[in-house]
């Protein structure tokens, strides 16, 4: 079996889509699945400013990623940055490589982010659920 840290980034780059939770400054949450590419844990993804997700990150930057891929699950918290020129550039060129490219990434409206976690715990569920902090 893989150490915990390597089995959390075998599972990000073994899948596409997770859950980004974000919420307002005033505790109003919003989830929403989205593709995302991986470098180690951290997580790049994008939006559109018209979406509530853009609004709750440009208002607080704090979220929390969760992917499942039976029998384990990847939970992280940390903080997602808005990326411009070249970190846009990089995160639009993964982004592509990873998930074969949509024509939207053109849309000069698009924005990317990257996600850095400040903490990490995957949980396994064969037998009984055992937690492991990756990161605290």
């Amino acid at each position: 079996m893989l150490e915990p840290e390597a089995l959390a980034k075998k599972l990000l780059a073994d899948n596409h889509l997770c859950v980004l939770a974000t919420a307002s400054t005033g505790g109003k949450p919003e989830a929403a699945l989205i593709e995302y590419a991986e470098d180690g844990l951290a997580l790049y993804f994008e939006t559109f400013p018209e979406y509530r997700k853009y609004a709750n990150l440009k208002e607080n930057p704090r979220v929390s990623i969760v992917l499942a891929q039976l029998p384990y699950t990847l939970q992280m918290d940390g903080v997602a940055e808005e990326l411009n020129g070249d970190g846009a550039a990089e995160a639009k060129a993964r982004l592509k490589a990873k998930t074969g490219g949509h024509g939207f990434y053109a849309d000069p409206k698009v924005r990317f982010f990257k996600f850095a976690p400040n903490w990490a715990r995957l949980l396994s569920t064969t037998g009984k659920p055992t937690f492991i902090v990756l990161k605290e």
